[in-house]
């Protein structure tokens, strides 16, 4: 997502296995932390379940992309590498 401009984070999240409980797989929560990036999904990335795609919208009117402080953004490093310099 990061192609999109969309910094988050994607988390598997495990169920609780009781006998009661009905969901026995894991699934995913995306975090988007920012402003800027949630506007960037919103604009971008269509979403297909109805439910969903009404609470994005519910929320998209409130954003102006401007409103986010320049040069701020939270960014999860997953490797460095040595450029030869």
């Amino acid at each position: 997502m990061y192609k999109f401009g969309v910094y988050s984070t994607i988390n598997k999240i495990e169920p609780d296995i009781r006998p009661d409980r009905k969901d026995k797989n894991p699934w995913y929560a995306l975090h988007i932390r920012e402003y800027e990036s949630f506007y960037n999904f919103a604009t971008n990335i269509p979403l297909r379940i109805g439910y969903k795609k009404q609470a994005l919208l519910t929320q998209h009117p409130r954003l102006d992309k401007h409103e986010v402080a320049p040069g701020i953004r939270e960014v999860a490093v997953a490797k460095v590498e040595s450029i030869g310099v």
